[in-house]
């Protein structure tokens, strides 16, 4: 039997833990609160102070790693610089050169109402006798609007549509070769060559095959040009609407198109060989907003479409094998996650993640890995991860020629260049700090 004494030491002992564990859970409530105020902190200094954000985040995060502040901090730790144009350019129309340090962009002329330029901004190279900073290093003006924009960076290559429908070509070796910084003489885009529209009508979008040999563009008139840059021999296709969006794929040897008149129409091109007119390998027709993005995986088994204003944002196809003669698609889903419309598309080197631009100043990245012919593909349980830290709307989305470099544009000027590391993504609070420290 228990004496009186034994009873009451038992009972300060157990006030004294219960007294300890509600000091230890309001130390816990505090630091997470704590935490989560740093990390929002960190999110606010973006993109103008990266260290800053990036030390606010693991500051967070070991006080307390609550969801947020590990967030944060893979926010920062994929950011890797960030620079704003302070005369930003008309929207839509921005590309990343070679480097990660050059990108070219179209911009009204501000004495010459009636002139646009494609200029290359540079934040490493600079005109001799200029100061440093992002500054234009070279242009190419002319009257009237530029209508598309592409470049093609392991041929040094930039393609730019014109006002009266052709379409330009610009060696950009001076500019994109540039991890070295040092002083450009240059100060003017040279034209290589002018590709002539065939029936004079305005080109809608222009696209280059990545080693740069075909250039395509699409044009008002329903019809569609592709040249090889080489030999400047050309042929038409016959798109039976008007595309609005256009691009090669990964290995070159497809061309796809989307548009939207009245429905919205896709087609896939094979180009590989010239012939008089290249078969049409996949096609698809229905009610949609006008697209705005399209791009196809490197195995060629998964298509994406996105549109500017739909409630699903973006649209996703698995293609049958087309290449043994197949032309339909199977398990067409909308990818929903995003609040606004989609911007730009664009697939992995490896073709194992997607990755979505919206205006919701978000980027989503999709894990597609597994998805095989006979698989099913469903948009939000593939959802992997989603990229923060822009301000304002994304309006374009580039990669550097290895694709290792992501660079966003911004409505109000700002680019943010990102080191894709997928091991990011989901590594734990001890690995990101690890990171964090080297």
């Amino acid at each position: 039997m228990l004496t009186a004494a034994t009873v009451a030491v038992m009972a300060a002992i157990r006030f004294n833990l219960r007294r300890k564990q509600a000091e230890i859970s309001k130390q816990e409530v505090e630091n997470s609160q704590r935490s989560g105020y740093v990390a929002a902190n960190a999110m606010k200094l973006l993109p103008s102070d990266i260290p800053g954000a990036r030390h606010a985040a693991v500051k967070a995060v070991r006080s307390a790693p609550t969801p947020d502040a590990i967030d944060a901090l893979r926010q920062t730790l994929l950011i890797s610089g960030a620079f704003k144009l302070e005369d930003a350019p008309r929207e839509g129309r921005y590309a990343l050169l070679g480097g990660s340090n050059s990108v070219v962009t179209i911009e009204k002329d501000l004495i010459r109402p009636d002139q646009e330029s494609v200029t290359v901004w540079s934040s490493c190279y600079r005109r001799e006798g200029q100061g440093g900073g992002v500054q234009p290093i070279g242009a190419y003006t002319a009257r009237g609007k530029f209508s598309g924009l592409a470049t093609a960076s392991r041929a040094s290559l930039i393609a730019a549509s014109g006002a009266v429908g052709e379409v330009n070509l610009f060696d950009d070796r001076v500019y994109s070769a540039s991890d070295d910084c040092g002083i450009i003489q240059e100060q003017n885009l040279r034209l290589l060559h002018s590709f002539p529209s065939p029936s004079g009508a305005q080109a809608t979008a222009v696209a280059l095959s990545r080693d740069g040999t075909l250039i395509g563009a699409t044009y008002h008139d329903t019809k569609s040009r592709i040249w090889n840059t080489r030999t400047f021999e050309s042929v038409e296709l016959d798109l039976g609407y008007s595309a609005v969006v256009a691009r090669f794929s990964a290995n070159g040897q497809y061309f796809l198109t989307a548009g939207n008149d009245p429905t919205t129409g896709m087609a896939i091109w094979d180009v590989w060989q010239w012939q008089k007119e290249p078969p049409v390998r996949w096609k698809q027709t229905m009610q949609a907003a006008t697209p705005t993005a399209i791009a196809v995986s490197p195995d060629m088994k998964l298509l994406v479409m996105g549109h500017e204003k739909t409630k699903s944002g973006s649209e996703a196809w698995l293609l049958a094998d087309f290449r043994d003669g197949a032309s339909d698609a199977r398990n067409h889903e909308h990818l929903s996650l995003h609040e606004s419309g989609i911007t730009a598309v664009d697939f992995s080197e490896d073709g194992r993640y997607l990755y979505t631009a919206s205006r919701d100043r978000t980027i989503r990245v999709w894990g597609v890995e597994h998805t095989g012919r006979d698989s099913e593909f469903k948009g939000e349980d593939r959802h992997v991860f989603v990229l923060r830290g822009e301000k304002e709307a994304i309006i374009s989305m580039s990669w550097s020629d290895d694709k290792k470099t992501m660079a966003t544009f911004c409505a109000d000027g700002w680019i943010l260049m990102r080191n894709i590391d997928p091991g990011v993504f989901r590594a734990s609070p001890e690995d990101l700090l690890r990171m964090a420290d080297q």
